[in-house]
């Protein structure tokens, strides 16, 4: 298991959001930023929170923010630029439109987390690279897969030495808890809950 203190979380903010049509961590989810409850979530942890987006809207929340070190590289690059910023051994890599994760949810990713090795949450069969603890370690493999415009994910995490933690229980236990919201179809359907 890797220890808390070796952890710093690192939240992808201001994407393209091509679905959502708007800035997805500062979509308005009853009233406040849709990041904001993710941001909470984290620091009742507790865990250094910090952001990854050019957005300069993002320092309301009073974090470090980053700007990805090369641009339009989509979650890969963000990754990149979490690890190259952290002090830490592993970096928790969340999304900002995950609004209803919860405490739980995260320690029990951390309590199964394998030390050396990409700890990636699973659900329905599919993991989630948004919702994963990445060793520093993966660095230079991780440059490669940038520089040949490698950019998926799930292929690179599969690449690695990784361990895959089941979390479809929680959808019993805490429903929702692992919703992504990504459009502004959905986001209307949980602003009416």
């Amino acid at each position: 298991m890797i220890l808390f203190k070796d952890i710093e979380a690192f939240i992808l903010a201001g994407g393209k959001s091509l679905r959502m049509g708007e800035d997805k961590g500062l979509a308005l989810l009853n009233g406040s930023p849709m990041i904001t409850s993710v941001i909470k979530t984290l620091q009742s942890i507790p865990l250094e929170v910090k952001l990854i987006t050019e957005n300069p809207d993002y320092t309301q929340f009073c974090l470090p923010l980053y700007k990805d070190k090369i641009k339009n590289k989509g979650p890969m690059g963000g990754l990149m630029t979490a690890l190259q910023q952290t002090s830490a051994a592993y970096v928790l890599l969340l999304g900002c439109d995950m609004p209803f994760l919860t405490k739980k949810a995260i320690d029990h990713l951390i309590d199964n987390s394998r030390e050396n090795m990409t700890t990636v949450a699973e659900t329905n069969g599919f993991i989630n690279p948004l919702l994963a603890i990445y060793p520093k370690s993966i660095l230079p493999e991780l440059k490669v897969h940038l520089k040949y415009d490698r950019l998926k994910m799930q292929d690179f995490i599969c690449s690695q030495n990784h361990h895959k933690v089941k979390m479809d229980h929680f959808e019993k236990i805490e429903p929702n808890a692992l919703t992504n919201i990504n459009s502004r179809e959905e986001l209307k359907h949980w602003n009416r809950k």
